[in-house]
């Protein structure tokens, strides 16, 4: 699919949805973003970048959808499938792109970044240190330098706000601190 054809000109990352994320803290900030989105009248729903089948994303007509492969190997982050998804991105060419996640924020696309954190900037010894993590952390920090890019940084806590402009250099004025919501409580 392409926004040209779609109501949208916003293009929503749901691709943690259908990927070991889900199962995490981020893929439960997305799903709540994400459902919280696809409820909102079609004129003001973006559009939905998902992974794989998207059967955790919500099923909404405006839906893109990508493959991001599972990579057996953790600590050696593969730029391929990012890089891949990020060029999709570009052609499709969004007004704005919310990026989700720190793997995936393309470069040359207006973009909103939700940060949950900046840990491993914080404590580089305990996260970006040594060979074995070389390439992590080189592309940890390519992401890190293109945070001040954003239009705007939503920040789930002040720390995380504070960390923004004080590791990657992050106009103050384009950081927001948005809590994250809870669920509903189940009776």
């Amino acid at each position: 699919g392409s926004l040209r054809r779609m109501q949208s000109a916003v293009l929503f990352d749901a691709t943690p949805l259908g990927r070991d994320h889900a199962a995490r803290g981020i893929g439960a900030a997305v799903r709540g973003m994400a459902e919280g989105l696809a409820g909102q009248p079609p004129v003001d729903r973006p559009a939905f970048l998902v992974s794989g089948d998207g059967e955790h994303a919500p099923l909404v007509p405006e839906r893109i959808t990508v493959r991001w492969p599972d990579w057996r190997v953790r600590r050696v982050p593969d730029p391929r499938p990012a890089a891949t998804i990020a060029r999709k991105i570009r052609k499709i060419n969004p007004r704005l792109f919310h990026s989700t996640q720190p793997d995936l924020m393309p470069s040359g696309v207006r973009s909103v970044v939700t940060l949950y954190d900046l840990i491993p900037a914080a404590y580089p010894k305990l996260f970006l240190h040594g060979v074995s993590h070389a390439a992590e952390t080189a592309a940890y920090r390519r992401w890190m330098a293109r945070l001040p890019d954003a239009e705007l940084l939503l920040c789930i806590s002040q720390e995380t706000a504070d960390d923004a402009v004080r590791l990657a250099g992050a106009d103050p004025a384009r950081v927001r601190v948005v809590p994250l919501g809870c669920p509903p409580l189940e009776n």
